[in-house]
C-alpha cells in the first residue's frame, strides 16, 4: 500500500514538473498555438511538394490544376502517414517536447527547425515521384474515363485524342474547373526495364457532353453477403 502511494507520488511529482517546464521555461513562441501553427506550415509544405512533383511528372503546372487549399492537408497525411512519414513526424514531436522542457536544449530549436525542411521535402517528392511511377505502371488503379462530345466539338478533336477515347485507357488524373486531364500511358512489354512514353490529354470541359468515370473492382466488405 505504501509502495503504490510512493509510486503514485513520484509520478505526480514527475508530472508536475513536466507541466512547470513547459509552462515557465519555454520561450514565448514556444506556446500550443505557436506549435500548432509551425505544424500547420509544415504540413502545407509537404503536401505542396507533393502535388507539385506528382503532376511536374506528368508535365503539368500545379497552378494549373487550381487545387483548393485544404486539400493540400489532405495529401500531406497521405505522405506523412507512410512509415517514413510516421517516423519523421514522431522523432519531431519527440525533439520539441525536448527543447520546450529542457533548457539546454534550447539551441537546438533553429537547426531543427531547419533541418525539417529538407527532410519534409525528400520524403514528400520521394513519395510522388514513386505514387506517379505507380500510377503509369498500373500499380495503382485510377478510374478510367471515356469522353462524350459536343457535336460542334468534333472539327477541334484530333485523332489521336479520338482513338485513345475510343479505346477505353484514358484514365483520371486530375480535373480543374475548365479541363479534365486524362493519361494514355501503353502496357509495357514483358521483359522491359522501362515505362514506354505516355500521353497527357487536356479535354476542354467546354467540349464535354458527358465524363464517363469507371471505378475499378474492389472486394466487398466482409458483412456484405
Amino acid at each position: 500500500m505504501h509502495a503504490s502511494e510512493a509510486e503514485w507520488g513520484a509520478r505526480a511529482t514527475w508530472w508536475s514538473r513536466l507541466k512547470e517546464a513547459a509552462a515557465v521555461e519555454a520561450p514565448g513562441w514556444w506556446s500550443f498555438t505557436a506549435v500548432m501553427a509551425l505544424l500547420a506550415v509544415y504540413a502545407y509544405f509537404t503536401g505542396w511538394v507533393y502535388l507539385y512533383y506528382f503532376f511536374r511528372h506528368f508535365g503539368l503546372s500545379l497552378a494549373v490544376m487550381e487545387i483548393p487549399r485544404e486539400h493540400i492537408y489532405v495529401h500531406a497525411y497521405s505522405v506523412l502517414s507512410q512509415e517514413a512519414g510516421i517516423v519523421l513526424v514522431a522523432v519531431a514531436l519527440l525533439l520539441t517536447l525536448a527543447i520546450v522542457c529542457v533548457r539546454r536544449l534550447r539551441w537546438l530549436t533553429v537547426p531543427f527547425l531547419l533541418a525539417l525542411v529538407p527532410m519534409c521535402f525528400e520524403l514528400a517528392s520521394g513519395t510522388a515521384d514513386y505514387v506517379a511511377r505507380a500510377l503509369r505502371d498500373g500499380r495503382r488503379d485510377e478510374p478510367k474515363v471515356q469522353f462524350v462530345f459536343k457535336d460542334q466539338a468534333e472539327a477541334r478533336i484530333t485523332q489521336q485524342l479520338r482513338r485513345a477515347n475510343d479505346s477505353g485507357e484514358l484514365r483520371l488524373i486530375g480535373q480543374s474547373k475548365a479541363q479534365y486531364i486524362a493519361l494514355l500511358q501503353p502496357a509495357r512489354e514483358p521483359g522491359e526495364p522501362e515505362l514506354s512514353e505516355a500521353l497527357v490529354l487536356q479535354v476542354s470541359k467546354d467540349d464535354v457532353v458527358l465524363a464517363l468515370v469507371s471505378i475499378p473492382n474492389v472486394r466487398a466488405p466482409r458483412d456484405v453477403r
